[in-house]
C-alpha cells in the first residue's frame, strides 16, 4: 500500500501477493474510492486457473469496503463473508474492526495450514513471496463525515500472520486542508506517472485514470469495468 500526500511519496509497503488496483482518493470533505474488477484464481499448484470480472466495492449499510491481496480461497476462507457478517451485526464501528481482523486472521491461518498439508505449491509460493497477503480498505461514515481504515494482514519473518493497521482515520488524524491517495494492490504504473506531477482537474475522473494507466501496464491482473464510489456529508454515491 502506497500513500501520496499533495504528490509526494511518504511511505511504501510491499504490494500485495495477488494483484488488483484501488484508488483511495482522502479530501477534507468527501473520499472517493475506485477499484478494477479483474480478479485472478489460482488453482492448488499456484498456476491461474481463471479470470473473472467482478465488482470489487461491497456495500454493508452504510459501510463501503474492497479487498486486494487473497480474498478467498476454494476450500477454507472468504474474507467477503467474514467481512458482511461483521459490518452487518456491528453495533460498534471499533468493535467490528476488531472482529473483522481477529476473524480474517483466524481464517487466514487455517487456510494457510490446509495449504501445507494439501497445497504444498501454493503454499510454498504464499510464503516465499513475503509480501502483503490481504489489504482491506473500509470506507464509512462517522459525525456526518466519511473515513477511512486501511487493514493489512502480513506474514512476519517467522511466517507467522500479522495484522497492521496502515492508516488511522482520514480525515481527522489526517493532516487538515490535504488531499491523499491511498494505492493498494498492483500500482507500478501509477507510480511512475505520479513522477511526472501531473496536475488533478477533476478528482473523480482522475481516480478513474488511474487505474485505467495500471491496466495498461498490468493488462494481465488489472482490467476494466472501473468501479467508483464517492462518500460525502450528503452519503453515498455509486459513480460508476
Amino acid at each position: 500500500m502506497k500513500r501520496f500526500l499533495l504528490y509526494t511519496l511518504l511511505f511504501l509497503l510491499a504490494q500485495p501477493l495477488f494483484a488488483t488496483s484501488i484508488v483511495i482518493l482522502v479530501t477534507p470533505y468527501y473520499v472517493v474510492m475506485g477499484t478494477d474488477s479483474r480478479r485472478t484464481i489460482l488453482d492448488g499448484n499456484a498456476n491461474v486457473s481463471e479470470k473473472v470480472s467482478v465488482c470489487k466495492i461491497n456495500r454493508v449499510r452504510n459501510y463501503c469496503y474492497a479487498l486486494a491481496g487473497m480474498v478467498a480461497s476454494r476450500n477454507t476462507f472468504s474474507a467477503h463473508k467474514i467481512i458482511n457478517k461483521e459490518l452487518k451485526r456491528a453495533k460498534d464501528y471499533n468493535q467490528a474492526v476488531s472482529r473483522i481482523k481477529q476473524e480474517i486472521k483466524k481464517a487466514l491461518h487455517n487456510e494457510f495450514m490446509y495449504q501445507k498439508l494439501f497445497q504444498p505449491e501454493l503454499y510454498k509460493k504464499s510464503v516465499a513471496s513475503k509480501r502483503n497477503i490481504l489489504e482491506v480498505a473500509l470506507v464509512s461514515i462517522k459525525d456526518n463525515k466519511p473515513q477511512v481504515q486501511i487493514i493489512g494482514f502480513e506474514f512476519t519473518d517467522e511466517n507467522e500472520i500479522d495484522v497492521k493497521d496502515y492508516t488511522e482515520k482520514c480525515p481527522g488524524d489526517c493532516p487538515p486542508q490535504q488531499s491523499q491517495f491511498y494505492f493498494l494492490g498492483d500500482y507500478s504504473g501509477i507510480e511512475k506517472y505520479f513522477d511526472t506531477k501531473p496536475k488533478v482537474s477533476d478528482p473523480v475522473s482522475f481516480v478513474e485514470q488511474l487505474i485505467r494507466i495500471q491496466s495498461q501496464t498490468t493488462p494481465s491482473s488489472v482490467a476494466a469495468p472501473i468501479n467508483i464510489v464517492k462518500f460525502s456529508s450528503n452519503g453515498v454515491e455509486w459513480i460508476k
